[in-house]
């Protein structure tokens, strides 16, 4: 019964319409991508790790003008402040990402 099961899942992966199979983080940053966020502020690891993965890190003020997903890494303390900032400043939307943990200094 279990290799029946083995051999119906392996035809259906074979026979799926997706091309590339990406991950859930890929996706997310795909989205928020579409929906026009670019940039992201928050601290790279822990859980987060494989959400920065898909973001360029943010060096220089001549990356402001590119296309590119791009994550500027600062303490948690003030990266809840840096959407405000960046829509303040420029009118467009940002992202904080956070790691796992307490999160005691974000509430």
């Amino acid at each position: 019964m279990a290799q029946a099961i083995e051999q119906t899942t392996a035809q259906r992966r074979e026979a799926s319409a997706f091309a590339e199979t990406k991950s859930g983080n890929a996706v997310l940053i795909d989205t928020l991508r579409r929906w026009g966020i670019r940039f992201f502020a928050g601290v790279n690891g822990g859980g987060v790790v494989h959400v920065a993965k898909h973001l360029e890190p943010y060096d220089d003020l001549s990356h402001s003008a590119d296309p590119a997903s791009r994550m500027l890494t600062m303490g948690e303390y003030v990266a809840g402040f840096v959407p405000l900032g960046h829509w303040l400043a420029s009118g467009r939307i940002a992202g904080c990402v956070t790691t796992t943990g307490a999160a005691t200094k974000l509430g």
